[in-house]
């Protein structure tokens, strides 16, 4: 059970739901039980919520699964999120998906993006270079650590032939010391005159920042613990806009074959592989093989079109939740 993801208390703590038990005419004892099993002794919203409601659902088809460990009595329907296409999508791409736009909408994008962050943050990245965003909350089972892991590998990435810049934006959640750390030593690090012009951590997160991040950047990197990110819809927020996933397979993303479209990570030693294949294929298709670069764009698009917009979502909950 995710702090992130639920609330959770001991029983004496139900004291205070003394008056509103009482109101529905149940001992706050009773409403514990509701809330626990007999593994975990505290209430928790998630196990309560599984207990009383009719009919529920999960956000992807892996966190169905995920859940259903956690919790094996409860009936969960996978109902896979969707992102509003109207909202999140940028308008220079509205009637413009053909391969001879693509590249030019997102320099454009990306260019956008670039100054933006420069401005905002004292930074020297470039409009030109292919640009790596690993923007979400900095929990720690999202792994923010990942990226800056082995420094000397990334300087040589981001210095290369092939060179490939970094912007980094997220809080941090509740109190986790570790992912502050890691927070802290990003901050120090994009503020060294060392990496001014390779990593910026672009502060503020916020609707209006993760516009800008969604539509400008090339790839989308996502680092997960597998089965801890229940959707994950800023992957699907990027690729509606042409950017390129780089992701470990976790909720939405695994109902995807990613092949010859993104760049599955594998969970365990996903810093070396990161690296591998931003050195090795990322980097070297985003210079040199630019209509490969636009096809995969293109298929991205596709997808999310297709499958991921809340206008499928929506058609689903009315299907198969309300089954109207």
């Amino acid at each position: 059970i995710l702090k992130a993801g639920a609330k959770i208390f001991p029983l004496d703590f139900m004291n205070y739901f003394g008056s509103y038990c009482d109101s529905l005419g149940i001992s706050a004892k009773n409403m514990f039980d509701l809330g626990t099993d007999s593994e975990v002794k505290v209430f928790s919203g998630t196990h309560f919520l599984l207990n009383i409601a009719k009919r529920k659902n999960a956000v992807s088809i892996l966190h169905a699964k995920f859940e259903k460990n956690l919790h094996p009595k409860s009936k969960l329907i996978a109902i896979t999120n969707g992102v509003y296409r109207d909202r999140w999508l940028a308008r220079e791409w509205l009637g413009k998906t053909s391969l001879q736009d693509i590249w030019k909408i997102k320099s454009k994008l990306r260019g956008d993006l670039i100054e933006y962050t420069n401005k905002t943050t004292g930074s020297n990245l470039d409009p030109k270079i292919c640009t790596v965003v690993w923007a979400r909350r900095f929990a720690a089972y999202k792994r923010p650590e990942v990226l800056i892991s082995d420094l000397e590998r990334l300087k040589k990435i981001a210095g290369g032939a092939s060179p490939v810049q970094f912007i980094i934006s997220g809080k941090v959640y509740l109190d986790e010391s570790t992912s502050e750390k890691t927070l802290e030593r990003i901050i120090l690090l994009a503020n060294t005159e060392e990496w001014k012009n390779k990593i910026a951590y672009l502060p503020d997160y916020s609707i209006s920042v993760a516009h800008k991040l969604v539509r400008g950047a090339d790839i989308w990197l996502n680092t997960p613990r597998r089965g801890k990110e229940a959707c994950g819809t800023s992957g699907m927020k990027a690729g509606l806009n042409g950017t390129l996933q780089m992701t470990v397979s976790d909720g939405w993303v695994g109902e995807v074959d990613w092949k010859n479209i993104g760049w599955i990570l594998p969970e365990q030693d996903t810093a070396p592989a990161m690296y591998d294949l931003l050195e090795k294929e990322i980097a070297p298709m985003f210079y040199n093989k630019r209509e490969e670069w636009e096809k995969r764009m293109q298929k991205t698009m596709s997808i999310i079109e297709e499958k991921f917009t809340t206008k499928r979502m929506l058609r689903e909950y009315i299907k198969k939740l309300y089954k109207l």
